[in-house]
């Protein structure tokens, strides 16, 4: 996967690629056992990457022999630090 992976991130509209084993004891993962995260240069990034050859070469190769179900969630990221939380919250 890493000449993809490195194709991928290296795009004007991919910023990134991380993907990893969900490792939560919770047991709230619904069954989903890897997640994977894209941050796009914002929406319209999004939008040019979806119908690209690229992306959708990667999801034929990748992805498709691979998934039973998918779930995407599409979110604009807010950082905080421990402390500012702390603040903001009952704790």
């Amino acid at each position: 996967m890493g000449a993809k992976r490195k194709r991928l991130a290296g795009s004007a509209t991919v910023k990134g690629f991380e993907w990893g084993r969900n490792l939560g004891p919770e047991g709230l993962s619904d069954g989903f056992t890897h997640g994977v995260i894209v941050p796009f240069a914002g929406p319209d990034g999004r939008d040019a990457s979806l119908p690209h050859p690229d992306h959708l070469a990667f999801c034929r190769r990748w992805l498709d022999p691979n998934l039973e179900k998918v779930c995407v969630v599409d979110f604009a990221a807010t950082s905080q630090s421990a402390a500012e939380l702390k603040k903001r919250s009952a704790w």
